[in-house]
């Protein structure tokens, strides 16, 4: 998509510099693309982005399991409550907490603009082969 849009960018240049005027020009496909870029400056953080992903995600698994110790509970299953406890919700709040964690790194090393940030949190904190 990004070489689509930059070869209708570069051939509306080059006709201009040529002094003629580009045949696909339009005010509306101006917007357009003014729109595009607008959309992905918004989600220029993949990193951040798929962190927040990932953090929504556990936290519905997160509800989930407490919706299913509820119903144990209710039908007076202490195993299976004993099991989700022991096996599945302390796991699942380790897991909320360290994403947490991460996207308050992320928002504070301000790498949405930094990209030598992201890099870093990358291979330091997750280990990145970079």
């Amino acid at each position: 998509m990004w070489l689509c849009v930059a070869s209708r960018i570069s051939s509306r240049r080059t006709a201009t510099r040529s002094g003629s005027t580009p045949t696909s020009y339009s005010p509306s496909r101006t917007r357009e693309v003014d729109a595009f870029y607008s959309r992905t400056s918004r989600s220029q953080n993949v990193m951040s982005g798929a962190m927040q992903c990932a953090l929504q995600l556990e936290k519905n698994v997160n509800q989930a399991l407490l919706d299913l110790h509820k119903i144990a509970s209710d039908k007076v299953d202490p195993h299976l409550c004993d099991f989700l406890e022991t096996h599945y919700l302390n796991e699942q709040v380790e897991a909320i907490k360290k994403l947490g964690d991460y996207i308050t790194n992320l928002t504070k090393m301000d790498a949405v603009k930094n990209k030598m940030a992201e890099y870093l949190f990358d291979k330091h904190t997750l280990g990145g082969q970079s």
